[in-house]
């Protein structure tokens, strides 16, 4: 076993510059047990740097192991991507490819047409139920955590003849940079251009409001015949049904803490806390004309079952609950209501 000689030939493979001979090399390395084990780490070490918070077990070691093995493209090194995926090695983007299929179930990833090629890419579509939210990777190396209760449409031609997607519901961005090549999300209620940016986009279908938070980079929002262009920090609003856009100051971590699996309230109106509730327990919520004055503060975790996170609301915010299988009526005590606080029915 030669460690010098293979960590040659596996930088080498990775920036696609491998000989005939080398090739030949590889690809004996590559099926032989004596390397397998430094190979999987470097497997493991590529995906978990791509996806933190991946739990490596043993089972999706051996099923991406069996994937290499199966697949020609790693094993002979002859695959050419036709055309350059700014940021995006192509050794790491093999790697996570043929271990998608044993990572899916366990992270919930959805991959988008991972190789594009000269022929016209079709309209893909994702869908997260309520109570779950997926991570997507775009063909071009964008990545895009969907919450519950939404939709993600790739147009056809993506990362080819265009860069847009449509979004129902709430998707935080990380677009990767082209400048030749816009990235557009469209919604009901806006559209947003970007070149490479960081950026979240609340656009639930019924919602009044529509809200694109700039994290990173710089957005222009479009919506009727007004526009906005977005600093970090910065939330462009619409309401339906009305014109023109507002640019309001943003809480970036209270905006994106669904990512991180964390309701995050500050000052929310009850009925905007209603309906993340209602999207991620699968429930209706009924309250009053107070869900439309009482505001809310409270962060916890979105493992957490229901009724904490109803405890936790009344213990925080005056809010009294009942729960009648997937109906919860809510209420208000009564010092709040004597605060001029219409009380909940």
């Amino acid at each position: 076993m030669n460690l010098v000689r293979f960590n040659y030939l596996l930088e080498t493979f990775k920036t696609g510059q491998l000989t005939p001979s080398e090739q030949t090399e590889w690809s004996n390395m590559i099926q032989s047990e004596d390397y397998r084990p430094f190979i999987e780490q470097d497997i493991e070490a590529s995906i978990t740097d791509f996806v933190p918070d991946i739990r490596w077990t043993s089972t999706m070691q051996q099923d991406t192991w069996e994937n290499i093995l199966s697949d020609s493209n790693l094993v002979s090194a002859q695959w050419v991507s036709p055309r350059p995926i700014p940021g995006m090695a192509r050794y790491r983007r093999l790697l996570i490819a043929v271990a998608a299929a044993c990572i899916l179930a366990a992270l919930g990833i959805v991959w988008f047409n991972s190789f594009p090629s000269s022929s016209a890419v079709k309209a893909c579509v994702t869908r997260t139920d309520r109570g779950s939210k997926k991570v997507i990777f775009l063909p071009d190396g964008t990545k895009v955590w969907l919450d519950a209760g939404s939709s993600l449409t790739s147009s056809a031609g993506f990362s080819i003849a265009n860069r847009e997607v449509v979004l129902a519901g709430q998707g935080y961005f990380e677009v990767e940079p082209n400048s030749s090549l816009p990235f557009i999300v469209k919604t009901a209620g806006q559209l947003v251009e970007a070149l490479g940016t960081r950026f979240n986009i609340d656009a639930y279908p019924g919602d009044v409001q529509t809200r694109t938070t700039l994290l990173q980079g710089s957005v222009r929002v479009s919506y009727s015949s007004d526009s906005l262009q977005l600093q970090p920090g910065q939330a462009a609003v619409s309401d339906a049904g009305k014109s023109g856009l507002r640019c309001q100051a943003a809480d970036t971590s209270q905006i994106t803490a669904w990512k991180n699996n964390l309701f995050s309230f500050k000052g929310t109106l009850l009925r905007d806390v209603m309906g993340q509730l209602e999207r991620w327990y699968n429930v209706q919520m009924l309250c009053g004309p107070a869900a439309d004055t009482l505001k809310v503060t409270g962060h916890i975790s979105r493992q957490n079952p229901l009724p904490d996170v109803l405890k936790m609301l009344a213990y925080t915010s005056g809010i009294l609950y009942s729960i009648d299988g997937r109906i919860v009526h809510l209420g208000v005590v009564r010092a709040h209501a004597s605060e001029g606080l219409p009380a909940c029915r």
